[in-house]
């Protein structure tokens, strides 16, 4: 394993991904992000962020707009904060999903223990799959090295 390899799973030990069981390789050259977060400045310094490593987004404080924007196939990413006001991430995921079966997502979290998201988890992911969470505050290095392994990667076989 080169060293390259060793820091990109050291990264993603902090966090966990959901992506669809179906999909074992994704090539996209959009690079295009999806992001829902209810803070208006979290929202912002993301979208800067990324804006600036070559990403296009498009961003959301209002989840139920969010939902209503949202555009099946056009996005490599979404990128949902799970605490928001009217419809939490994990909501707006399961509409989104509707849709969009094979969307590849990364929930935001302030929270350190993810039990308290017990209760959705046969709801929102599949038996199989995995879950990724990236928990704020946001570090911009390990961010962008997540969104990188998530679009740009086939998905690790378990």
């Amino acid at each position: 394993m080169t060293k390259n390899n060793r820091s990109v799973l050291t990264h993603l030990r902090r966090i966990y991904l959901y992506r669809s069981p179906e999909i074992r390789h994704k090539t996209s050259k959009k690079n295009t992000i999806f992001i829902v977060d209810d803070e208006p400045d979290t929202l912002e310094s993301l979208r800067i962020v990324l804006e600036q490593n070559s990403f296009k987004v498009e961003a959301f404080t209002d989840p139920t707009l969010a939902s209503d924007r949202y555009v099946a196939g056009l996005y490599d990413l979404l990128i949902l904060d799970i605490k928001m006001p009217r419809m939490n991430g994990f909501d707006l995921y399961k509409n989104i999903k509707r849709n969009d079966p094979n969307v590849t997502t990364c929930f935001l979290t302030a929270l350190s223990d993810l039990n308290d998201y017990q209760i959705y988890k046969n709801e929102v992911y599949p038996k199989f799959g995995e879950r990724h969470f990236v928990f704020k505050p946001i570090e911009t290095e390990e961010l962008l090295c997540i969104i990188r392994t998530l679009i740009e990667r086939p998905l690790l076989q378990g």
